[in-house]
């Protein structure tokens, strides 16, 4: 009977052991559970914040994009140019006969110097 005894007392402290080790694994494996639950809300916040500021510098570029080139630059002659013109002078001789010369204007060359700016702002 003391046998018996002996051998129930030490089956009961195998699994008092047993059931001690189990608990500090669980514990241990909910800390290290809790540990990547904070580390994901960390690189989840990371990129939270990446993602946004990606966001914001696109939309950046995109408001600067679609914004007019200048206060100052008409954007039509960037678009259009202005259309060349033939003009005719008479440059009638001494016998009255009448020839004609043809110049072609551009204007007053502000377009071009609009142009030209409007260039370096994009190229900028």
């Amino acid at each position: 009977m003391k046998h018996t005894l002996r051998m129930e007392r030490a089956a009961r402290e195998q699994a008092e052991l047993r059931w001690t080790e189990e608990t500090r694994k669980r514990a241990e494996a909910e800390r290290y559970v809790a540990q990547l639950e904070m580390r994901n809300m960390a690189l989840e916040n990371d990129l939270s914040s990446w993602t946004n500021a990606a966001a914001d510098a696109l939309v950046y570029q995109f408001d600067s994009a679609t914004q007019p080139l200048s206060p100052t630059v008409d954007t039509q002659d960037v678009i259009d140019p202005p259309a060349r013109t033939t003009m005719s002078l008479d440059t009638g001789d001494t016998k009255g006969k009448g020839e004609t010369a043809d110049l072609t204007a551009v204007g007053d060359g502000t377009a071009d110097m609009s142009r030209d700016a409007s260039r370096q702002c994009i190229l900028s």
